[in-house]
């Protein structure tokens, strides 16, 4: 089943937020909500694209398949919902932490249950969730590209094979969040804060890394390799060793600075050799199919 915007202005009409077809006001959890009961319970495929849903409170929805492309999500709430006997623990309260802290260890607390908020595979494509807070949400495989998540809190999301190519990551929290096999190719990080993520498998052709973009604790692949180099592109494999080589240079982390320092150099020789047969490819079939003059 699906909704589609038609019908979420008729379904919505009562509520003020559509006025002769147009959007009166940003949606809101109970608009939502009553969108994902006349979906027969899910949010997948309700069409949502292009709508203002700024400030919306989605803690602990189930919203994996939904359609947001070029959604306005800025300063949506989209962390877990923690609840205890019923009874629901705002974010500021001792208790979430602490809640939230023992589901990070993956230790239970009695009578506590975390419910984190689910947009799996959701369509994401150009939308603006600026200043979101997305921690422990699962992000997984979604689209993402040409969104802007600046300033948007991400820490211990799962964004595992994600699409964030071209998005905007300026000031953007990923502290502890999954980003294995994931694309961020030709996207804007600037003064992100990556601590402890995990980026095995990433891609960050035509990435500029700021000097402020934090790496520290980085889970990389074990040998450090680059799906790019795996792919055959070589020469941006290159690229990428080498910037991520002179910012742990830059942090006093020669270890890890040699690790891309050799995985560098391996690159450019392959691409050498690349280069090489390329050449001879082009030799061997001028000589077994030799112009004719006429």
């Amino acid at each position: 089943m699906a909704i589609d915007r038609q019908n979420i202005k008729y379904i919505l009409w009562d509520d003020g937020a559509f006025k002769d077809g147009v959007q009166t006001r940003p949606l809101n959890r109970n608009d939502l909500s009553k969108l994902i009961e006349e979906n027969g319970g899910t949010g997948e495929h309700i069409d949502l694209r292009g709508l203002d849903l700024s400030g919306i409170d989605i803690r602990g929805m189930q919203l994996g398949r939904v359609w947001l492309n070029g959604c306005n999500l800025e300063n949506a709430l989209a962390q877990p919902l923690v609840t205890s006997r019923g009874r629901e623990f705002p974010p500021w309260d001792l208790a979430y932490g602490h809640v939230l802290g023992k589901y990070q260890t993956r230790e239970k607390v009695a009578d506590c249950e975390v419910t984190p908020t689910n947009l799996g595979e959701a369509l994401l494509l150009g939308v603006n969730l600026s200043k979101a807070d997305l921690r422990w949400a699962n992000l997984s495989e979604v689209a993402l590209a040409w969104g802007n998540l600046d300033g948007a809190s991400l820490a211990h999301a799962d964004l595992s094979k994600s699409n964030l190519n071209q998005a905007s990551l300026e000031r953007t929290d990923l502290r502890s969040a999954i980003l294995d096999g994931a694309s961020l190719e030709n996207s804007r990080i600037i003064d992100a804060d990556f601590s402890e993520a995990s980026l095995k498998g990433v891609s960050l052709e035509g990435v500029f890394l700021s000097p402020l973009t934090k790496l520290d604790g980085v889970k990389w692949d074990p040998d450090f390799i680059s799906p790019l180099e795996i792919e055959g592109n070589y020469e941006s494999a290159a690229r990428q060793y080498r910037q991520l080589k002179e910012w742990y240079d830059r942090a006093g982390k020669r270890d890890i600075a040699g690790k891309f320092h050799y995985r560098e150099r391996e690159a450019e020789r392959k691409a050498e050799w690349q280069s090489i047969k390329k050449g001879f490819s082009s030799v061997w079939r001028r000589v077994r199919h030799p112009m004719t003059e006429v």
